[in-house]
């Protein structure tokens, strides 16, 4: 995800839009290639998975990382302007992390608790893989056999009864729990627009 002012052809607009940039060597690209493409636009990586896994695979702390479906942001920049941080479990941390923005911090204890539930309740399906992503968790089944989805599905149901703070929605061959709070990846990007200002 790209955020950026004066790219060719786009004055006094805001760009945001999608790229794919490997710097793992297989087009030619090299980490400096990143680095260099983050000095000319702040670049964001917004995923479902969980934001410190992305981080391990790519290693470039001149990005945001958003994980979590949103709710786990981390970014290079000191300050804000975003006018609802005080709603939200923001912490400025110079040393660790300079951008941290958390909305469903209160939520950790339950998602794991949960995921503990799942991996019990699924480890009889063959394939099935239950992962937390630390502010939700997904149940993959891309490799169940296709006649036991519907079983995997109730058995992830018959768990979720239980916690009414948490929703379950269907990706594809992906079961995703979240926190049932008004946060999403699109928010997450409002937030970063507006803590980027003008630069």
């Amino acid at each position: 995800m790209i955020f950026g002012h004066g790219f060719a052809g786009a004055k006094e607009s805001t760009i945001v839009g999608n790229t794919r940039q490997e710097w793992d060597g297989t087009n030619g690209k090299t980490e400096s290639d990143g680095k260099n493409f983050t000095r000319c636009f702040p670049t964001a990586i917004v995923t479902g998975r969980c934001k410190d896994k992305v981080y391990n695979f790519v290693r470039l702390a001149e990005l945001y990382y958003v994980g979590s479906h949103g709710m786990d942001i981390k970014g290079p920049t000191t300050t804000s302007k975003y006018k609802k941080m005080s709603e939200l479990d923001v912490v400025h941390d110079s040393k660790a992390e300079p951008i941290l923005c958390q909305p469903a911090n209160d939520f950790l204890p339950l998602i794991d608790e949960v995921y503990q539930q799942l991996v019990e309740k699924t480890k009889s399906t063959p394939g099935a893989l239950v992962e937390n992503n630390k502010f939700c968790l997904s149940v993959h089944f891309r490799c169940v056999d296709e006649k036991k989805w519907s079983e995997l599905a109730c058995q992830v149901k018959s768990v979720l009864k239980e916690y009414p703070k948490l929703q379950l929605t269907q990706g594809i061959k992906v079961l995703e729990i979240c926190p049932t709070i008004k946060w999403d990846k699109g928010k997450a990007l409002e937030l970063l627009l507006e803590s980027l200002g003008e630069f």
